[in-house]
């Protein structure tokens, strides 16, 4: 039916119809995109925010607990022994087990217990990172960044 009509259109007329709606679109979509819903809020001040707030935001709790061991392991506070299935070493045994951060000082305790880089991922350690993040979350509803969990 449709196709029929389509068909029956003679070529420039056709040509003309079909710019026409093409810019019908594009103009909707651009008005659909540029209507979000988010551009009468303020900016943010972005220096308020530490790297594990910006990380949960972009890449959850696992993107946390992963910059938390990657800024553990760029401090010299901790080593993963590839040899050993990822185990994670506490480098020096004499500083306190705490860090910069709440998800740090978990990180360093649980890598004085003896933890795997991927046991941090699994059920057993992961919900309890995740409390950790809670708190941030809430924050980041609370400031309409992300969506509420």
């Amino acid at each position: 039916m449709i196709t029929e009509f389509i068909k029956s259109i003679y070529g420039p007329d056709f040509l003309l119809i079909y710019a026409v709606f093409s810019a019908i679109i594009i103009f909707v979509t651009y008005r659909i995109a540029k209507n979000d819903g988010t551009q009468h809020l303020p900016v943010p001040e972005p220096t308020k925010y530490t790297p594990f707030i910006l990380s949960l935001l972009t890449h959850g709790v696992k993107g946390s607990v992963s910059l938390a061991l990657f800024s553990l392991w760029q401090k010299k506070r901790i080593e993963i022994d590839n040899t050993a299935g990822g185990a994670i070493k506490i480098t020096d045994n004499s500083k306190p087990l705490v860090g910069d951060d709440e998800l740090e000082t978990f990180v360093l305790k649980q890598a004085h217990i003896g933890r795997t880089y991927s046991e941090f991922f699994k059920k057993t350690l992961f919900p309890e990172a995740q409390a950790l993040m809670n708190p941030y979350l809430a924050k980041l509803v609370e400031l309409k960044l992300c969506l509420a969990v």
